[in-house]
């Protein structure tokens, strides 16, 4: 059983993106980064991951000032676990959704989860954009509590 606190890190160089993906756990968190991201656990198996640009005012002599117009969600996720599935039930972020996924297919590596599953809307426009080329496939099942989403599954090997 995994058990999540939640986590600061702060990674100053361009390649933040390419790291994150790799394993927040192992993360060396460095001073003014810019980059913050939390990851935590609500209730028994809901787990949630957010990432925000932190860099969003100056610093002066009484401290940091933020200008929180400039302040920014970068994108973010939540999933559950279950015995061979990881759900995801929300996904958002256009310029980490690759690393969130390649994140999670870790975690699913470590607990020896065979797939993830992805409900989205029926046109499948957001699938053909984001998760079929992350390996995601239609199954063509409805989902149970709306009928204008489809279920998506990643095999995980």
């Amino acid at each position: 059983m995994l058990i999540f606190v939640t986590i600061l890190l702060l990674i100053t160089n361009a390649n933040w993106v390419s790291k994150f993906s790799v394993d927040l756990d192992t993360q060396q968190p460095s001073v003014n980064s810019g980059i913050e991201i939390n990851h935590g656990m609500l209730g028994d198996n809901y787990y949630w991951i957010r990432v925000d640009n932190t860099s969003c005012g100056n610093v002066n002599s009484y401290g940091n000032v933020f200008d929180f117009k400039l302040c920014k969600n970068l994108g973010g996720m939540d999933y559950t676990i279950a015995d061979d599935t990881i759900k995801i039930h929300y996904l958002y972020g256009e310029t980490i959704i690759s690393n969130l996924l390649k994140y999670l297919e870790n975690i699913a590596k470590k607990m020896d989860v065979t797939r993830l599953i992805l409900d989205v809307h029926i046109n499948l426009e957001t699938y053909t954009k984001y998760y079929k080329s992350h390996g995601f496939i239609n199954t063509g099942v409805i989902c149970s509590d709306n009928p204008y989403w489809v279920e998506t599954v990643k095999y995980i090997s």
